[in-house]
C-alpha cells in the first residue's frame, strides 16, 4: 500500500548481522490526457559481480577497438555468451576505484570474460556506434585493475511500460489517441526527441513504435532504458478526454538500489536526467547531484550564459493534487556574478540561493541544459547517505 519501500534481507550469525543489497519499489499515478515526467532509480539485479585482478586484463582488442577482458580471477569457466547477451543488452558498471560509476556496454561474452563496445564518441552515432556508455573509448587495464565491478541488464521499454500489463487498452491504430512515451536522446548528432506511441488494434497485437515510423511499424519494444535518463508518460484511453482529473494508469517501478557512485554523459544544450537512488535530492546541496561549478557546470548573469535546470509543470497535479496542469517549465540557472556562485529561480528579484531547494523527486525527470560546445564527460553522482546500515 505504500508509493514507496525499500527492504532487503538481514541475517544475524553469532552476534553479527549481515545484510542483502538493498531493492526498493516505486507507485506513481498519472492522470488521463496529462503528460508528467517518470523515472525508475532502480536496475536490474547483477547477473555477476565481482573483482578484476591486477595484471594484464585485456585478452584481445579488435579492428574496431572492442576489448576483450578476462574475468577469471572472479569467475571458474563461466561461459558468458549464454549471460551477457549481444550489442549491448547489458552492460559493466565500475564499483570502485578511478572509474567507479562508469558504465560500459557489453558487445558479447566468452569464457571468462566479456568484450566491451569501443564507442569513440558516446554523443554521435555516425560513428556506427549507438552505446549507452558514460565515456568515449575504453579505459586501460590499470584504471579497472583491482577495482569491483557488476555486469546488469539494460531495462527496456517493454520491461516497464508493457503493453500487455498495465498498458493493456491504451493501444490505438489513431496515433492522435496513442499513449505516448517521449524521450529526449542527446547521443545523436543532432539530439531530440524520440516518441513512442503504443499501436495496436486490441492487446494481443499492440507494441511500442516511433512516431517516424507508422508505415512499417517496427517493435521498439527492447528500446534500451539510460539507467540515469528519465522520460514523459502521456496517457490516453479516449473515454474521458473531457474529464482529464480521472487517474489513467499507476506506473511501478522496481529494482535493486545503486550502491555506488554513478556516471552520467552530458552533452550540449539539453539532457534529460533521472533519479539514480529512490530519494528526493538537491541540485548541489548535501547527497544531491553535484551540479556545482566545481563539478564543471558553468554559471553566469543571464539563463543564456549559465547551465539551466527545467522542471516540468505538468507533474504538478498528481505529486500537489489541487494544482493545476500546465505544459510548461519552472525554470533555474547557475548564477555566478556580484560575489554570489549559487542556483537561482530566474524570476527571482532577490536571488535566493537554491543550492539545497531546488528538488528532484525520485519518481520524476528534469532537463538539465549545458551551454553550447560545452560536454561533461562523464559526471558523477556521489553515493548519498540513504540511511541504510553497512
Amino acid at each position: 500500500g505504500s508509493d514507496l519501500g525499500v527492504v532487503r534481507l538481514a541475517i544475524e550469525l553469532e552476534g553479527v548481522t549481515y545484510y542483502t543489497k538493498a531493492f526498493g519499489w516505486q507507485r506513481m499515478e498519472y492522470l488521463d490526457f496529462q503528460c508528467a515526467s517518470f523515472s525508475a532509480p532502480f536496475s536490474e539485479k547483477p547477473a555477476i559481480s565481482g573483482t578484476f585482478g591486477s595484471g594484464t586484463l585485456t585478452t584481445a582488442t579488435d579492428g574496431a577497438g572492442n576489448v576483450t577482458l578476462d574475468l577469471s580471477d572472479s569467475t571458474i569457466g563461466e561461459d558468458f555468451s549464454s549471460v551477457v547477451g549481444s550489442n549491448g543488452q547489458y552492460y559493466l558498471l565500475v564499483t570502485s576505484g578511478d572509474l567507479e560509476g562508469e558504465r560500459f556496454d557489453i558487445l558479447s561474452g566468452g569464457v571468462d570474460s566479456v568484450t566491451l563496445v569501443n564507442d569513440p564518441d558516446v554523443f554521435s552515432e555516425s560513428d556506427g556506434v549507438e552505446s549507452l556508455s558514460t565515456m568515449s573509448g575504453l579505459p586501460t587495464d590499470a584504471d579497472f585493475n583491482d577495482e569491483s565491478y557488476q555486469i546488469i541488464r539494460y531495462q527496456t521499454v517493454d520491461d516497464l511500460f508493457d503493453p500487455e500489463g498495465i498498458y493493456a487498452g491504451f493501444e490505438s491504430v489513431d496515433p492522435a489517441n496513442s499513449t505516448r512515451l517521449l524521450f529526449y536522446n542527446s547521443r545523436l548528432d543532432n539530439p531530440g526527441f524520440e516518441t513512442l506511441i503504443l499501436n495496436g488494434t486490441s492487446t494481443a497485437d499492440s507494441k511500442w513504435v516511433l512516431t517516424d515510423d507508422l508505415v512499417n511499424l517496427v517493435d521498439q519494444g527492447d528500446y534500451r532504458i539510460d539507467p540515469v535518463g528519465g522520460n514523459w508518460i502521456h496517457p490516453k484511453i479516449g473515454a474521458t478526454a473531457t474529464d482529464p482529473a480521472v487517474t489513467a494508469l499507476v506506473q511501478c517501478s522496481v529494482g535493486m538500489i545503486a550502491c555506488s557512485d554513478q556516471a552520467i554523459a552530458l552533452n550540449e544544450s539539453f539532457n534529460l536526467v533521472g533519479a539514480i537512488w529512490p530519494i528526493d535530492q538537491t541540485a548541489a546541496g548535501v547527497d544531491g547531484r553535484d551540479y556545482s561549478p566545481a563539478a564543471g557546470f558553468d554559471g553566469g548573469v543571464s539563463p543564456d550564459q549559465s547551465t539551466n535546470i527545467l522542471l516540468w509543470k505538468g507533474d504538478a497535479p498528481v505529486d500537489m493534487p489541487g494544482a493545476e496542469y500546465w505544459e510548461t517549465y519552472d525554470n533555474f540557472m547557475l548564477l555566478d556574478g556580484g560575489g554570489m556562485n549559487h542556483w537561482i529561480d530566474i524570476n527571482d528579484p532577490v536571488l535566493t540561493d537554491l543550492d539545497d531547494v531546488i528538488t528532484f523527486e525520485a519518481h520524476r525527470a528534469a532537463l538539465l541544459e549545458l551551454l553550447p560546445g560545452v560536454q561533461i564527460e562523464s559526471h558523477i553522482y556521489p553515493m548519498p547517505n540513504l540511511g541504510l546500515e553497512d
